[in-house]
């Protein structure tokens, strides 16, 4: 017992490794940068009058990786949307193929999640709507509307700013708030061994029931994943706007790693929110009232104790 858990608290740290590599080459630009005010000029030095001719020495740059790191950081942007753009077609393509799961209800309503514990999540979901359409919305002005080129600001850009410094705050409270809630039932256990081997049934064509307790452990593993990318992305983003801290270059770094991980957060997120609202689209009503019908738990969830129904529908 004690070995297999070593072993998946292992994976999902390699598993965490891979995607940060992965998505460290892809859209490193989702974020503004430094109001210029923060940011030193980037300027040559300036020459005596009794040095030679100026044409006859090299220029000179305060900081010669400062125009560099803004070609780079253009190019990533728009592959980080290829990225994002090709998780929604395969998880289109998975429900082309797959099509949702099927259960038959029975009409007794079962309670899984408590008030708290729907709260905790919708914060969590809204809190990253709001920060992922913030920035999207300030880059999309920036350089698709053209307002960087024009030197214009952008309409609304410093209440977007609030929003996604707000947003962030709330994302980051919520999901430790979530973590410590849910951290003893998210133990790994040694029935996950056989979900894991039929991959959660996601890519067979018939109906499978899997053991799983109150969480399987696909669940478990989007939890370590969305904890630790989360934390990541929410502390680079904050150290950000201190640039007093760390210095340019490094700034510079956090940016391209807070946005990285931003992009492998959010394509996670979306089959995230594939899986538990088009995959499983009767189970989606347990995140809003932490209801669900009896049927949805019996097959999707074995092993876990069903208490006395809640309601009857008809």
């Amino acid at each position: 017992m004690m070995g297999w858990t070593r072993y998946w608290h292992r994976s999902w740290l390699v598993l965490v490794a891979v995607l940060a590599i992965a998505s460290s080459q892809a859209w490193a630009a989702t974020q503004e940068l430094p109001p210029p005010s923060d940011l030193p000029p980037v300027t040559e030095w300036s020459i005596p009058q009794e040095l030679p001719a100026p044409a006859a020495l090299p220029p000179v740059k305060a900081w010669p990786d400062w125009r560099e790191f803004l070609l780079y950081r253009e190019g990533l942007r728009w592959f980080g949307g290829v990225v994002l753009g090709l998780m929604v077609l395969m998880v289109l393509a998975h429900l082309a193929f797959h099509g949702y799961h099927h259960v038959r209800p029975t009409g007794r309503m079962v309670r899984r999640y408590s008030w708290m514990e729907v709260l905790l999540h919708g914060v969590l979901a809204l809190s990253f709507v709001g920060a992922w359409a913030s920035s999207t919305y300030l880059i999309l002005a920036k350089h698709v509307l053209g307002y960087a080129e024009k030197e214009l600001a952008v309409p609304f850009g410093r209440l977007l700013s609030t929003v996604h410094i707000t947003s962030g705050l709330l994302f980051l409270g919520s999901l430790v708030a979530l973590a410590v809630m849910w951290r003893a039932k998210m133990r790994f256990a040694a029935y996950d061994r056989d979900w894991l081997k039929h991959m959660g049934g996601y890519f067979s064509r018939r109906d499978q029931i899997l053991p799983a307790g109150k969480f399987n452990a696909g669940q478990k593993i989007w939890f370590r994943v969305s904890i630790l990318l989360g934390i990541l992305v929410s502390v680079s983003g904050a150290v950000i706007y201190y640039p007093a801290l760390l210095g340019l270059r490094w700034e510079i770094f956090l940016y391209v790693v807070h946005t990285a991980l931003g992009v492998g957060l959010s394509a996670a997120v979306i089959a995230h929110v594939y899986l538990a609202v088009l995959a499983h689209p009767r189970a989606a009503r347990s995140m809003i009232t932490g209801t669900v019908d009896e049927a949805c738990v019996r097959e999707d969830h074995p092993l876990e104790p069903i208490p006395g129904a809640v309601e009857q529908t008809r």
